[in-house]
């Protein structure tokens, strides 16, 4: 008995022995991790760019945490008003449309116009690039800011100058801005990497093209932020040294804070441009819809065409803000269409009779359709006219932009709370507004049946907030 509580007790004391041993392993273990975390990582001797030196050096350094300053959000009232149709006056010339002759956009080759030993699709379009086989045959797992450090020295040390110049060739060729440029992009780092590491791929080469694009680590995930001076919505974005930068290809949880650095790579301070003032050169590939609505007891119908790379394309834009849809254009094949069709049915009434035709066109043809996005969403007027939208600025951005060209007038968004119709520079008596000593009448392509002149009760007496032209 006594043995065996010599026994018990010496074992005791072995097991102290071993749980100060083990204790004090564990404690010295977490110091060699703790130090290893914060111990700088080596940067490749071979490195091609000073710029790329400084940014790895800078990257070795301290990042910091970040929350997320806030979010911009979208509100629309989506019902649609109508009232009963009455006639308008007969006022003004009677209208000629011209039809313009339609010069075809040449499209860019798809295989062989370049060889390389990656392809990518992109709206239609199969892109080749020649990747160095340093970077096709990497298998780095990016998972933390060590790992992010290493895969930008990887990069930084690859022969990726022929890559950028192929994209700058693209860009240029295919008339891309700078979302289409960033979307090309990322399709390639997604062909040649998992999505962290195609992350830091893409800041890699946009900061190459030198826009301000930062990576950053949120919820375990590496994401990217871009700079930009556009509003976008519904995206969380963060206040770096007083620059907004919104967080792209991920949506944090709410409060969620991210780590990043706050200094550029050297150079690479431009702000994205989210301005689509042309449309990119894209495959011809067809898809049609056709419209029909009546009016004064006749029917009228209109066959469209449209570009379904071009649609697909603008399906992929960020909500930015009214005035980046209001000043994008509408193909050169889809306006002539719309204008010729428009001219069978207006052509030789009066300017006021043909104005109004055209306004009751969008508030019966742009009804949703089975294939619609979001009807929420800001939409171009080329998704609009196709998808059709319950939305006020969608359908007044449309006819804005239609009124403009066909007519050749002045014309204006009038911006209420939630709600939108358009102001028209025309000699017509009617509700509307002075703009600079101009009177603008206001037509709303949200009010079924509403004619030139006529608006919602719900707005009669209430001001715009403001007007976007």
């Amino acid at each position: 008995m006594l043995q065996t509580r010599d026994g018990v007790l010496s074992l005791l004391k072995l097991f102290g022995l071993f749980s100060f041993l083990l204790l004090f392993s564990i404690e010295s273990y977490a110091a060699a991790f703790a130090k290893f975390e914060t111990a700088p990582i080596a940067i490749s001797s071979n490195l091609h760019n000073d710029n790329d030196r400084l940014f790895l050096k800078a990257l070795n350094g301290k990042w910091n945490n970040y929350a997320a300053a806030g979010r911009y959000k979208l509100i629309f009232n989506v019902k649609i008003g109508k009232t009963r149709y009455s006639t308008i006056s007969s006022l003004g010339p009677r209208i000629l449309l011209p039809v313009n002759p339609l010069h075809v956009r040449r499209t860019l080759k798809s295989n062989n116009e370049y060889l390389g030993n990656v392809t990518v699709k992109f709206f239609g379009s199969t892109i080749a690039f020649n990747i160095p086989s340093k970077l096709q045959n990497s298998s780095l797992h990016v998972g933390n800011k060590k790992d992010i450090i290493k895969f930008f020295d990887l990069v930084a040390s690859s022969k990726y100058k022929k890559i950028i110049t192929r994209i700058v060739m693209l860009r240029r060729q295919m008339k891309l801005n700078d979302w289409g440029t960033f979307l090309l992009i990322h399709k390639l780092a997604n062909k040649l990497f998992l999505t962290n590491a195609a992350n830091v791929f893409t800041c890699f080469i946009l900061n190459k093209l030198d826009f301000n694009v930062k990576v950053a680590l949120v919820e375990g995930k590496v994401a990217l932020l871009i700079y930009s001076n556009n509003k976008l919505y519904n995206r969380a974005f963060y206040d770096i040294k007083h620059k907004r930068y919104y967080l792209f290809l991920q949506q944090p949880k709410k409060d969620a804070k991210l780590l990043t650095y706050a200094f550029d790579y050297p150079h690479a301070n431009h702000p994205f441009n989210f301005m689509l003032k042309r449309l990119p050169v894209l495959p011809f590939k067809a898809v049609k819809q056709e419209t029909v609505f009546n009016y004064e007891g006749k029917k009228y119908n209109f066959l469209f065409t449209y570009n379904k790379n071009i649609l697909d394309f603008l399906n992929t834009y960020p909500q930015v803000g009214l005035s980046v849809y209001l000043h994008a254009p509408i193909s050169k094949a889809l306006y002539r269409q719309i204008s010729t069709q428009l001219a069978q049915y207006i052509d030789g009434k009066s300017a006021s009779h043909a104005m109004n035709f055209v306004l009751l066109f969008m508030q019966h043809s742009l009804t949703l359709h089975k294939k619609s996005v979001d009807a929420s969403k800001f939409m171009f007027s080329e998704q609009t006219l196709y998808y059709g939208s319950l939305n006020s600025f969608n359908r007044s951005i449309l006819y804005a932009n239609v009124m403009h060209k066909l007519f050749d007038i002045a014309v204006r968004i009038a911006i209420y709370k939630h709600y939108a119709a358009v102001a028209l520079d025309i000699p017509m008596k009617g509700y509307g507004f002075f703009i600079h000593g101009i009177h603008f009448v206001i037509a709303d392509p949200s009010f079924v049946n509403g004619n030139l002149g006529q608006c919602r009760p719900l707005y009669q007496d209430v001001a715009p907030v403001k007007f976007i032209y």
